[in-house]
């Protein structure tokens, strides 16, 4: 959750930072507040809506794909006959026909309509007729600031292991744009944003400067505009597209990966590129810029085009700022708009309080610059400490903290309070590096192995240590359980009823203090990431049009190639079930686990064959670095992000120290351990029905290390130099008044 007041705090789906003094976004005129929450009825109440919409908003909302196998984004399907909403900059990207994946795996084709350039939103069909999942459009009105709201999308492209996942959030502002919290990533470019009705309020666009700022298009200008993109007229440049153009005039439009700096792009000429708009209190507002302005350079080179603009912005990010020369009245002017890094500092030592410091000054500066905006990329984040570093220096200087958000925090203290006593800190070499879930009374406790692999490890219960025995490691989950001679220990409630928490449940998340975490949902149904079979084949991205599985190429040494498996053949069969296309394929795939021998019919020219294949493990999957770059916007990322046998997703932006405690739902009951700060808009946890078997498995091993382990000597039996000094000096006075009293008892010699 994005806070639009001055404040630090882990919240709703994402984190931001204000510095004092602070401004709040702009609110639309005559915009409402949504009143503060009261209790945990609240909560308990929203979570009844966020369940009930859940199912129906998550089969409506779809993943696009060209035919081709360029571009990709997301969007929504709001009529029975196949009429799906998306960003303008989704649809340019997407040349030719235009593949419509729903979650189930199933396809179809779709043909682009209408589209509005200048506000990023556009229009398609999907061509097959057909009784389609969808759901409602809000009506055209403004929207109050911190009303809850739920994104959707397919991040990172279409997953056959997962359906589009929620992320909860509120609004902010409701304005050209509406921004919220909501956390988007490349790939969710195009997807709703709902209301806690289910309805659909906006379409994501882009995400701004700032972190937590997230902009969508309001449900209004599709509404406004409907007949012209039903028409399929095509109008407006703001996002890299000509009017009446298919393709994209500039490398690619502005997406969530693409930050924006307030500049619409206008004419062009021989003298430069004409600004159209330059949006009130944009970092380029607060350079000097403004509408009409010629741009004749940007980083240095001389721009002619939007398209030469685009590229030149680009090689300029590699710039604390972006150099500008524009004309003006015929005159010549200089701007210079910062970008979110430092500027180049003298080295110190990685981790020094010294470049910590350094650091976090130049953000101060930055921030008093930018309107109160702390804007951080994920390499300073990670220089700084991390955000509980971050949070503490922010504390420092003080700040006055958001209603909205606190009266959240409030409703959660009393489940978060009573899971505090089964949370402890674990420590590796003194350093802070997990939290721990205690199971019993008897010094068990659960953390993360990752980050206790190696150095000494130790357990702080309260404000004392306690020297901890490994009993046994879980590298498949990433956990490890360790032992601890500790009294007054309290085991966490572990929630076995339900085999799958519900997905748009509300969740929390406990510290060893009695401040929650954050707040968030359960994001998709708990799924494996491990432990799943991989044939290892390429498949021919067309075969999704053309209803079959063509083999473009295999993987070295993988089970498609030991098993025989040549480029150009045609899968028919799995174990003599017909195949359709690609997507239904993997799917299919994906459901048998390594070492499984499955047969394949195949097709190689006019000869049938039928191959065997024993299955390998899948790979986990790897990030392009700037997927990676922007999933580390929100933080670093654990050491380990996926393989593992069954999780639980989630959007509670933790910190990797933060995994290896307990998540709660709103009845204070433990529904799984988190394990990984895994994405941007992701967060596994393992399920607390497989934490049940794997401790059912380790209960032995416990029990012998419990026995095993001696009881550490009583801190408070120790005797300190100073106790001795003390008890020295009362033996001194005791002989002394021995002393005086023998003299007193001393018979009195005869006269």
């Amino acid at each position: 959750m994005k806070l639009p007041y001055r404040s630090l705090s882990l919240a709703v789906g994402l984190w931001a930072c204000w510095l004092a003094p602070i401004h709040a976004a702009p609110e639309a005129p005559n915009a409402e507040s949504a009143p503060l929450i009261t209790g945990l009825e609240d909560l308990e109440q929203l979570d009844k809506k966020l369940v009930g919409m859940a199912d129906q908003v998550a089969a409506a909302t779809v993943s696009l794909v060209s035919a081709q196998g360029a571009g990709a984004g997301s969007g929504v399907i709001v009529d029975p006959d196949g009429l799906i909403l998306s960003a303008a900059h989704v649809v340019a990207a997407l040349s030719g026909e235009i593949i419509v994946l729903f979650s189930d795996g199933k396809r179809a084709s779709a043909k682009a309509l209408g589209a509005d350039f200048e506000r990023d939103a556009a229009l398609l069909k999907i061509i097959e007729p057909g009784d389609y999942p969808s759901v409602e459009l809000a009506a055209a009105e403004p929207l109050p600031t911190n009303g809850w709201c739920v994104a959707l999308g397919h991040p990172g492209g279409f997953d056959p292991l997962r359906a589009a996942p929620l992320r909860l959030g509120r609004i902010l502002h409701y304005g050209d744009f509406i921004i919220t919290d909501c956390t988007v990533v490349s790939g969710d470019s195009g997807g709703p944003l709902f209301d806690i009705e289910g309805r659909v309020i906006g379409i994501h666009s882009n995400i701004g400067m700032s972190l937590g700022e997230n902009r969508h298009v309001p449900i209004k200008v599709f509404r406004d505009g409907w007949d012209d993109l039903l028409a399929g007229k095509r109008s407006g440049s703001r996002f890299n597209q000509k009017p009446g153009d298919d393709k994209p005039e500039a490398p690619q439009p502005q997406g969530p990966s693409k930050p924006v700096i307030g500049l619409k792009l206008g004419a062009e000429s021989a003298d430069g590129v004409t600004l159209d708009e330059v949006a009130e209190d944009s970092l380029a507002a607060k350079a000097g810029l403004k509408m009409g302005d010629v741009v004749v350079k940007v980083a240095g080179r001389k721009v002619t085009t939007r398209k030469e603009f685009g590229e030149a912005l680009e090689k300029g990010k590699s710039q604390p700022r972006l150099r500008l020369v524009y004309r003006r009245d015929g005159k010549m002017k200089r701007a210079r708009i910062p970008f979110p890094r430092p500027a180049k500092a003298k080295p110190r030592p990685a981790g020094s309080d010294e470049s910590k410091d350094e650091l976090f000054s130049k953000l101060r500066k930055r921030a008093q610059e930018n309107g109160g905006r702390l804007e951080m990329t994920p390499e300073e984040m990670e220089k700084l400490g991390g955000m509980a570093e971050l949070r503490k220096r922010l504390g420092a200087i003080g700040g006055v903290p958001d209603p909205f958000f606190l009266s959240v925090m409030n409703a959660l203290k009393t489940i978060v309070e009573k899971a505090a006593a089964s949370t402890v800190t674990v420590l590796a070499d003194g350093k802070d590096v997990a939290l721990g879930t205690v199971i019993d009374t008897d010094g068990g406790i659960l953390t993360k192995d990752s980050e206790t692999a190696k150095g000494v490890v130790s357990v702080r219960v309260g404000d004392k240590d306690y020297p901890a025995t490994l009993v046994k490691r879980l590298p498949a989950w990433d956990l490890a359980l360790f032992h601890i001679q500790a009294g007054g220990l309290h085991p966490v409630t572990f929630d076995t009823a339900a085999s799958d928490p519900v997905r748009g449940s509300l969740l929390t998340v406990s510290g060893p203090g009695s401040d929650p975490l954050g707040i968030g949902m359960v994001s998709v149904k708990s799924r494996p990431l491990g432990q799943i079979g991989f044939l290892g084949i390429e498949a021919d991205r067309n075969s999704v049009v053309k209803g079959k599985v063509l083999v473009k190429a295999t993987v070295k040494d993988g089970a498609a190639a030991k098993a025989g498996f040549k480029e150009g053949d045609v899968i028919t069969a799995i174990n003599g079930e017909p195949t359709t296309d690609a997507i239904g394929f993997t799917q299919a795939i994906i459901k048998f686990k390594p070492n499984d021998i499955v047969k394949f019919d195949v097709l190689r020219g006019d000869e049938k064959l039928t191959l065997e294949a024993k299955l390998g493990e899948r790979p986990t999957p790897k990030m392009s670095k700037e997927f990676l770059k922007i999933n580390k916007m929100s933080g670093p990322l654990s050491p380990k992000i996926d393989g593992f046998p069954f999780v639980l997703q989630h959007d509670i932006p933790l910190e990797p120290a933060q995994c290896g405690g307990p998540l709660l739902n709103l009845d204070g009951r433990c529904v799984g351990i988190n394990v990984a700060r895994a994405g941007r808009v992701k967060t596994l946890a393992i399920p607390a029905g497989k934490i049940a078997g794997l401790l059912n498995e380790s209960r032995a091993d416990l029990a012998a290390a419990a026995k095993a382990t001696p009881a550490p000597d009583d801190d408070d039996d120790e005797i300190t130099a100073e106790e001795i000094a003390e008890v020295n000096k009362a033996l001194e006075d005791l002989q002394h008044r021995l002393k005086h009293l023998e003299k007193r008892l001393a018979p009195v010699p005869a006269q």
